[in-house]
């Protein structure tokens, strides 16, 4: 999710988001990038949302995740994000897998 969060920011989204784990990426997202990051799901970190953006780890019954749908927020798995903000270039590649994909 870190990438797609880097390319939203960039754009000038605004961005919050919540981990069950307080790690390095969420510390650089905090401090760096300025991004509010909960750890922990609450469906009170949804307040204000636009659009709720998940990865197909979140499984169906997360309490933000269910929220979001309950309330009628936009809610998109983050390949259709990724999709959608492939349309806006003539060309793009996208380079997946669970390991390597640094050393490409």
């Amino acid at each position: 999710m870190f990438p797609l969060v880097q390319i939203l920011h960039q754009k000038g989204c605004y961005i919050t988001g919540s981990d069950n784990n307080d790690t390095d990426t969420v510390e650089y997202e905090r401090s760096v990038l300025g991004i509010p990051v909960q750890i922990g799901h609450d469906p009170s970190h949804l307040n204000g949302a636009d659009c709720v953006i998940y990865t197909a780890a979140i499984p169906p019954e997360n309490p933000e995740l269910k929220a979001a749908m309950d309330s009628g927020i936009l809610v998109l798995e983050r390949a259709k994000m990724l999709g959608l903000i492939t349309q806006g270039y003539h060309n793009a590649i996208c380079v997946s897998g669970t390991h390597g994909k640094t050393t490409t």
